[in-house]
């Protein structure tokens, strides 16, 4: 099981990946255990609050595309949404706690790409060969020298 989930979590874009680490520390699930296919109620939550975060924050992504994403079918992707829905109608403080945070980190992670693109971005304009690791390997350096001065 690892090994194939590992592998498939190692595929999901940066963004879904941080999301379902964040939902996997703050719901204290395993993230592999999100994309699995054990049902158990912690994880089957943790594994619908993410489904339900990934479809209210990114309307590039099809009830299939996410059902893909853990390896689901739409109609379950529809279910997680209905029953987070009726949860947060029931005023689940713990929930709502869980959501805010991951909505948080979905979004932080879709700028940290943006910023990268912009990067890529100014690269081909400059005709630079430099590789966007080595952009972004020149940028975390260039931060920490300046921490390191202050």
């Amino acid at each position: 099981m690892s090994v194939a989930k590992s592998e498939l979590f190692d595929r999901l874009p940066y963004a879904i990946a941080q999301l379902i680490l964040d939902i996997s520390r703050s719901e204290e699930v395993d993230h592999l255990l999100i994309m699995s296919r054990l049902r158990t109620k912690r994880v089957a939550l943790a594994r619908q609050v993410a489904m339900t975060v990934i479809r209210g924050k990114a309307d590039r992504y099809t009830l299939q595309d996410v059902g893909d994403f853990f390896g689901r079918d739409h109609a379950t992707v529809l279910h997680a949404q209905k029953l987070i829905a009726a949860k947060m109608r029931e005023g689940d403080p713990g929930l709502a706690s869980t959501l805010a945070s991951a909505f948080r980190t979905y979004a932080a992670a879709r700028k940290e790409i943006e910023a990268s693109q912009d990067g890529l971005s100014e690269l081909v304009r400059a005709g630079s060969r430099e590789t966007l690791t080595q952009f972004q390997a020149r940028q975390v350096a260039a931060a920490a020298d300046g921490r390191a001065s202050k």
